[in-house]
């Protein structure tokens, strides 16, 4: 049976716990925030009549729209087996909703690395943290995403 010790790679376990420099400025414009929700289908007006949105402060973009938002997640690091990485999920936590005008950098942090046993074979699990930032330093989302890997 093989052990944790020998699926996860060193270099990857050397960036538990390390933030990365931010990613690139990241500025919400009206217009990108109206495509996005006609991209998704919600025709809520606060994400584009700003007297529909004086109600909560001005436009803001949809709960998803962290997606769109340029974030530097860890790139893998070279695996010395499988070639697939599936998505085993995504949460994010708000502490505010991201307002047109906002400029955004995020970093990112490495805070879990495990094993799972699987049908046809162990699965090894990342999860990173994006930590999205607005222009006054306040941290507007978090964002978790983990990846499996066979």
């Amino acid at each position: 049976m093989t052990t944790e010790a020998e699926l996860v790679p060193a270099e990857l376990k050397e960036l538990m716990g390390k933030e990365s420099d931010p990613g690139p400025e990241f500025v919400v414009e009206a217009g990108h925030v109206r495509r996005f929700a006609e991209a998704i289908g919600d025709d809520n007006p606060i994400y584009r009549d700003p007297k529909a949105a004086e109600a909560v402060g001005g436009l803001v973009a949809p709960p998803t729209f962290f997606t769109a938002v340029s974030m530097p997640w860890f790139p893998e690091p070279k695996w010395t087996w499988g070639t697939v990485s599936l998505a085993a999920g995504r949460t994010a936590m708000y502490n505010r909703p991201i307002r047109v005008g906002d400029v955004l950098r995020s970093t990112v942090t490495l805070v879990d690395v495990y094993t799972r046993p699987g049908r046809n074979g162990s699965l090894v699990f990342t999860v990173q943290e994006a930590t999205v930032r607005d222009q006054s330093g306040e941290v507007v989302v978090r964002v978790q995403r983990a990846m499996a890997r066979r």
